[in-house]
């Protein structure tokens, strides 16, 4: 009598097939797990959004930053039909709106070029559109190398760059 020989399990069509679903698999559960996590942002986001584009006429929203600061506030960066940038700065949905087009403002080159002129060493991590006491700013989030690394928010006018108002973070630590 003669033994019987199986195929081996692992054949090259077999491997490639596993592997294909193994990939798939791992893909949807990324996406669905990235959905899941951005979900609330994307709700808080909508309304906003909305609001931003019938108040200001906009027909792109190029970007939105929540800050949270005195208060919680939204700037919406987009384009109005004449193709035209503008800041939008709202503090809440369906709440007062300020939109600034590009000749009413510095940008945020400027804003960290004036930053580098009173502090050469400084290390910019982010800057960011926001409002402070009412009024728009750049918020410059730094880091300056003394004895230890100590981090900084400085705070300069959105319309004209003058420099408004610096806090030092306590500890040598920050995130």
């Amino acid at each position: 009598m003669r033994a019987r020989t199986r195929k081996p399990f692992w054949t090259v069509k077999r491997a490639v097939f596993i592997s294909f679903v193994f990939v798939i698999a791992l893909l949807t559960v990324t996406i669905v797990y990235y959905r899941d996590v951005h979900k609330e942002l994307w709700a808080e986001e909508a309304p906003i959004k909305a609001y931003a584009i019938e108040a200001a006429k906009l027909t792109e929203v190029t970007g939105i930053t929540k800050q949270v600061w005195d208060g919680i506030s939204w700037v919406v960066q987009g384009k109005t039909a004449d193709e035209q940038e503008v800041y939008v700065f709202l503090t809440a949905a369906e709440g007062p709106v300020l939109t600034l087009k590009p000749t009413e403002h510095i940008t945020a080159e400027q804003a960290e070029a004036a930053l580098q002129s009173s502090e050469p060493d400084a290390a910019i991590k982010r800057t960011q559109p926001g409002l402070l006491n009412g009024e728009p700013v750049w918020e410059i989030f730094y880091s300056r190398d003394e004895a230890i690394t100590k981090y900084y928010y400085a705070f300069y006018s959105f319309r004209d760059g003058v420099f408004v108002k610096q806090y030092r973070l306590v500890g040598d630590k920050a995130s």
